[in-house]
This record gives C-alpha cells, sequence and structure tokens, in this order.
C-alpha cells in the first residue's frame, strides 16, 4: 500500500483540527476582523475561515503570535502591515491565532507544530496541507528580516499564483 504525501497528510491532519474542536453553536459569529482588510482572530472563527476558503476556492493564511513577541510586533510592522503584502494577501483568507487566549487556539497551534512566535503558514486551498513561510532570509553567514516583496514571492509560491 503506497504511503501518503505529505500534503495529504496535512490535509488529513487539518480535518482532523477542524473535526475536533469543540460546537461553537451558542458563540455569536465570529466573522473576520475590520480594518484595512480582514482577519479571522482565533479557534472559535478558524472553521469558519476554512469553510470560507472552500466555498470561496481562496488559499488561506494562519498567523500564530503572542501579545508579547517582539519579532510578532516586527513581522506586522515590516511584513503584514506594508502595501505589498496587504495587497496581496486581500485575495487570501487569514486567521491570527494567539495560542494563550484558550485551550482551542492552543490546540491548533499544536496541530501545526508552533513552537516559537511568529509562525505563519499558507494553504494553497482549504484542502491542502500547510506550508510555513519563514520570514527571514538566510544571506551568507546571517539572516535578514525579508523585504516585502521576497515575502510576497514566498507565499506566491506556495500558492501557485502570478
Amino acid at each position: 500500500m503506497p504511503r501518503p504525501t505529505r500534503s495529504r497528510t496535512l490535509a488529513i491532519l487539518l480535518a482532523l483540527v477542524i473535526a475536533s474542536l469543540p460546537a461553537l453553536a451558542e458563540e455569536p459569529e465570529a466573522g473576520p476582523t475590520t480594518g484595512t482588510y480582514d482577519w479571522y482572530e482565533g479557534a472559535d472563527a478558524f472553521a469558519e475561515a476554512l469553510e470560507e476558503a472552500k466555498d470561496e476556492g481562496r488559499a488561506i493564511a494562519v498567523y500564530f503570535y503572542t501579545d508579547w513577541c517582539g519579532y510578532c510586533r516586527q513581522l506586522e510592522r515590516e511584513l503584514l502591515e506594508r502595501a505589498t503584502v496587504e495587497g496581496y494577501l486581500k485575495s487570501l483568507t487569514k486567521v491570527r491565532i494567539n495560542p494563550e487566549d484558550s485551550k482551542n487556539d492552543q490546540y491548533i497551534a499544536q496541530r501545526y507544530g508552533v513552537n516559537g512566535f511568529p509562525a505563519f503558514f499558507i494553504h494553497a486551498d482549504a484542502e491542502s496541507g500547510p506550508t510555513k513561510i519563514a520570514r527571514m532570509k538566510r544571506e551568507g553567514g546571517s539572516y535578514r528580516l525579508k523585504t516585502p516583496d521576497e515575502f510576497v514571492e514566498s507565499i506566491r509560491r506556495v500558492v501557485g499564483s502570478d
């Protein structure tokens, strides 16, 4: 019997994460946040974001952060809030998850294998496994923060768009 591919295994894992979240019927509709472009927030909105991505045929960005993380603030300030990145991410369904907010948020982070912050993942579609997108680029013997264009290009390679 052939072994499942990594992306198939991760897609199955993602489906299990969604299925194992507690029912949220009593919760108010989470929906995306407002701002220059919308992000779903937390585990309560995670399943809704995946459903939207599936219905609309969109790629998904999943961003794990904490409130105390300086590198998270750097990623937000120097990449996610830049016009080039914002413009590209407008076409994706986006979810922000702080694993310190709830057990469900922590559970999703564990399922993604998050062991440091920030952690940024892209799913080419709602059924594909996640690909981690690095914020840093190695040059010579050291690392530097990617430019907004380099960050977008990293995402484009996963999504497969021009």
